[in-house]
């Protein structure tokens, strides 16, 4: 996408990044031209009317208002009515996170769950009609589905997370995240390995228990 340096809204070096918001937000599934109004709108210290978005990055008014309709609905944007002069000005929301979670709720969630209903009717079919010879089938089916749950799981808790990006929660629970995620992934091993130990010692406590009750049966015979 060109850009008019002629009316470039801030420094050259920032707005030689906007091809990167282009592809980031292509690689994710979005429009190119979504990716470079945010950018600008983001970049931007002021917010923007519909003309000035169209100056700077040579876009046609059409092409303007659909992206910025689609922005507004993954709640990228907000748009703001300016009396003084006399037109809507749009800028990028600074919660970042709520673009993930509109994303999330109105996309990739009911991408999952359709999915997930497909593997569940082949999973079911599966085990009524055929389970005695399909054993690889049924290992592979059950482990999608474990995987969409465990998608489905995850998502919950991204929207959950950004409803209270407001909140002082909100930034208690970032700064945990990481060390909480690093123990889980960290103490998944020993845990495994804790889970095995105690599993041996109750097997060799009720071995014994059974040795003691058949010597007393023994001796009780005598």
């Amino acid at each position: 996408m060109s850009l008019d340096r002629s009316t470039s809204l801030f420094e050259s070096p920032l707005m030689d990044e906007l091809p990167h918001f282009e592809s980031f937000f292509h690689n994710v599934g979005l429009k190119r031209v979504d990716g470079a109004i945010f950018g600008l709108l983001v970049l931007s210290e002021e917010a923007l009317s519909s003309e000035e978005i169209e100056s700077a990055l040579g876009l046609s008014q059409s092409a303007t208002s659909v992206s910025l309709k689609n922005l507004t609905h993954y709640l990228a944007i907000e748009s703001i009515d300016c009396r003084k002069r006399r037109c809507k000005l749009h800028r990028a929301r600074k919660d970042s996170l709520s673009i993930v979670s509109a994303i999330i709720r109105k996309r990739e969630q009911h991408i999952v769950e359709e999915f997930k209903l497909m593997i569940t009717r082949s999973l079911n079919y599966t085990l009524e009609h055929e389970a005695d010879r399909t054993p690889k089938r049924i290992t592979r089916l059950k482990s999608i589905l474990l995987t969409c749950n465990f998608s489905q799981t995850l998502m919950s808790f991204v929207i959950a997370l950004g409803g209270l990006q407001a909140s002082k929660q909100y930034t208690q629970i970032i700064g945990r995240l990481p060390v909480v995620l690093d123990l889980l992934i960290g103490g998944a091993t020993p845990i495994a390995n804790m889970t095995s130990n105690i599993k041996t010692n109750i097997a060799h406590k009720l071995k014994g228990g059974l040795s003691k009750l058949q010597e007393r049966y023994n001796e009780q015979q005598l």
